[in-house]
């Protein structure tokens, strides 16, 4: 557990001491702007983890157990005929290029919104391309409430909304605007009661614009609590890769497929220059995009598998010995997680004698050797 996660944990127990009957559901905001309904998903398992007796940090177990199913179901979606529209070859190639990318195997916050309000945006952009009436206003519902969970996700919107233009929906389009609204609303019930405006979303435009726009594709910084906020070609893929990409795009995309991606990726850049606090994982909606894109590739037996191809193999050959290390940290993770009470006894006898009551330990098993450490251990 990172400490972002210890903190909404915090602010879920202190919702739930709060919390009387069924009403507190529609009065719950948008803290720290994220949706309501992410709190109340949080506060519902405190309370069931207090009935149960559990643990505090297995209080949010369900949580990180549907991140998981999230991570392992979006590459599913790109495989299945049931989202999206693209040929078998496109789909083979929008899959790969996702698993390569770091940021599908993002671990910064498992219980934290951004894999819950990602995922949900992509399965309903998804069920929205590959459907008519009603299955696609299933899917912009489905969209409106992902991004009701955090407004990171809205670039999503620039996409959905010029493919629609592009299909000639014209007609159609109130109700498309009609249920995107409902799934934003049913995210944040509390919208319903029409509250008094809150000051939860930071917005004001950054004067460092050319650092801005340097952190946003080339950042590489580490939060204090050891978790990674770099740019985008961390998260993604080297430039060779990204190259060999976007030449594919120019040259066999669909016009409004790639004009869709282009407006999102304005979006998602104009977002970062608004956001008063620009975190990395910021522009995981754009990257998200990238596969949707390739899946709309126009037939070629050549020259386009053979770049794409080339691009994923960049991506993967170079990093493959750091991927191994990563399996083997996350090891390392696992078993200092299994074994934390026996953890926290010897710190208590060792090192804290006077406070015998450890409740929590902040793991770094995952945090590079750059980082500096006190050597409180000794020189061992």
């Amino acid at each position: 557990m990172v400490s972002d996660e210890s903190w909404f944990l915090s602010i879920a127990s202190r919702i739930s001491e709060a919390a009387f009957g069924l009403s507190w559901i529609w009065k719950q905001k948008n803290d720290l702007g994220y949706g309501s309904i992410y709190w109340i998903l949080q506060v519902l398992c405190v309370q069931i983890g207090e009935i149960l007796q559990l643990s505090p940090e297995n209080r949010l177990m369900p949580l990180r157990f549907f991140a998981l199913l999230c991570t392992f179901a979006a590459p599913l979606l790109l495989l299945s005929k049931n989202f999206f529209q693209g040929s078998d070859e496109n789909r083979l190639f929008a899959t790969l290029i996702f698993l390569t990318m770091p940021a599908a195997w993002w671990t910064g916050k498992i219980s934290g919104p951004e894999v819950f309000s990602n995922f949900m945006a992509f399965a309903g952009l998804g069920l929205m391309m590959a459907s008519v009436n009603p299955l696609s206003i299933l899917g912009l519902l489905i969209l409106g409430f992902g991004i009701g969970i955090k407004l990171t996700a809205a670039p999503l919107i620039f996409f959905a909304l010029i493919w629609l233009l592009s299909h000639k929906r014209y007609r159609d389009f109130p109700r498309y605007l009609f249920f995107s609204s409902l799934g934003f609303i049913l995210a944040n019930p509390y919208l319903i009661l029409l509250p008094e405006p809150t000051d939860n979303v930071s917005v004001s435009l950054t004067k460092n614009l050319s650092g801005r726009l340097l952190f946003f594709f080339s950042g590489d910084r580490w939060q204090w609590d050891g978790v990674f906020s770099g740019g985008l070609l961390f998260w993604s893929f080297p430039i060779i890769s990204w190259l060999l990409i976007i030449s594919v795009l120019i040259f066999y995309s669909d016009l409004k497929i790639y004009t869709a991606f282009f407006f999102s990726a304005l979006g998602s850049l104009g977002l970062s220059l608004i956001s008063k606090n620009f975190l990395g994982w910021y522009g995981f909606s754009l990257l998200i995009l990238l596969p949707v894109a390739i899946l709309s590739l126009k037939p070629n037996k050549k020259i386009k598998p053979i770049l794409l191809a080339l691009a994923v193999l960049n991506a993967l050959v170079p990093n493959f010995q750091f991927i191994l290390e990563n399996v083997k940290l996350k090891q390392e993770h696992n078993f200092i997680v299994n074994h934390r009470v026996d953890i926290s006894d010897e710190i208590s006898r060792c090192l804290l004698p006077e406070k015998k009551n450890i409740t929590r330990i902040i793991d770094f098993s995952e945090t590079p050797s750059l980082i500096n450490f006190p050597k409180i251990f000794g020189e061992s």
